[in-house]
């Protein structure tokens, strides 16, 4: 091996260009001094399952539940244990919540932190949630003002969840430029005080009027894609709209994916979006000729920036996506 590959600042300028999390692997199996550098890169470029980020704090168990989830089991916490964890987790960059907490455990970590001083997390970017977590405790954990995205689509979150992710996760992270949620027919949210809000991705079968017209909030918000949305909610009481149109300054690409073309239909109808530059459908949503006519001539009288040709093109790229798909990035 040549000499220059085996200093340490050579190693940590290479190992930080843009390599594959295969290709860091192999890396770090070169050599103990390539381990370490490799090692590092992976920590803090990769996401990192929650669990491996507690390891120092203590266990993790399955519960008696079907199917089974993973809690993380923390006891008292020692000086040396909260270093540790400390020092893991403001290494990464992006967390994958694998596992739930128990609430005895949050006070433990709490306890800790009063006590060694030390903020975790700090370095934080993108968070997704790949277990139900039934208090939003473990996801308060992990929220730092430096993320800016968040992938909570997986699951539908409970109320008191879905209520903190609307007003208290703004205020402890307020550049969240990219959201996604899942929301369950009964469900609605107000994205509203997500200010810095620019990719917004909904998984819901309803659209309600609440949901859309806090979304003219986010002055920034310039695209918006709609998963498995098979209706738009009419009504006209307290729940329904309270706004004749919603008003979207700076949206460029309105997209749906697996629903009913009527959504589009629907939302485009209600909104003005004058810098609006893309409306797409997957091969699913394929809206009737005469419903792309009457969007055609919705889009030409208040989306001028937009080729109203473009409607008649089915977004039938793999898996439903498009080059310009890079919010969430997993």
């Amino acid at each position: 091996m040549h000499p220059a590959l085996q200093l340490s600042e050579i190693l940590c300028f290479i190992f930080k260009r843009d390599f594959s999390q295969r290709d860091l692997f192999n890396f770090a199996q070169v050599c103990r001094l390539w381990g370490i550098w490799a090692s590092d890169v992976l920590w803090r470029t990769c996401p990192v399952p929650l669990h491996a980020v507690l390891q120092p704090l203590g266990h993790i168990t399955k519960a008696t539940m079907v199917p089974p989830l993973p809690y993380f089991e923390i006891g008292n916490i020692d000086e040396f244990g909260w270093g540790q964890f400390l020092d893991l987790s403001n290494k990464i960059t992006r967390v994958i919540i694998d596992c739930r907490l128990r609430e005895a455990g949050l006070e433990h970590i709490k306890l800790a932190k009063q006590k060694f001083n030390g903020e975790p997390f700090t370095h934080l970017e993108t968070l997704r949630m790949e277990v139900d977590d039934g208090q939003h405790e473990t996801l308060r954990l992990v929220t730092a003002p430096t993320l800016t995205s968040v992938c909570l689509s997986p699951y539908t979150l409970p109320e008191d969840t879905l209520n903190w992710v609307a007003k208290g996760m703004p205020e402890m992270a307020p550049n969240i430029t990219h959201l996604g949620i899942s929301l369950n027919w009964m469900q609605t949210i107000e994205i509203s005080r997500h200010t810095a809000l620019k990719h917004l991705e909904l998984r819901s079968v309803e659209v309600k009027p609440r949901f859309w017209e806090s979304l003219a909030s986010c002055k920034r918000l310039t695209k918006i894609v709609l998963m498995a949305c098979m209706n738009v909610i009419e009504w006209d009481d307290a729940s329904g709209w309270h706004l004749d149109t919603v008003y979207f300054p700076a949206l460029r690409t309105l997209r749906i994916r697996y629903g009913h073309a009527r959504v589009l239909l629907n939302l485009v109808a209600r909104s003005r979006m004058p810098m609006l530059e893309c409306v797409r459908w997957d091969e699913y949503t394929r809206p009737a000729q005469d419903q792309v006519d009457r969007m055609a001539a919705q889009l030409k009288l208040y989306s001028p920036k937009l080729d109203t040709d473009t409607l008649y093109h089915d977004d039938t790229t793999a898996h439903g996506g498009d080059s310009d798909d890079d919010g969430f990035g997993w």
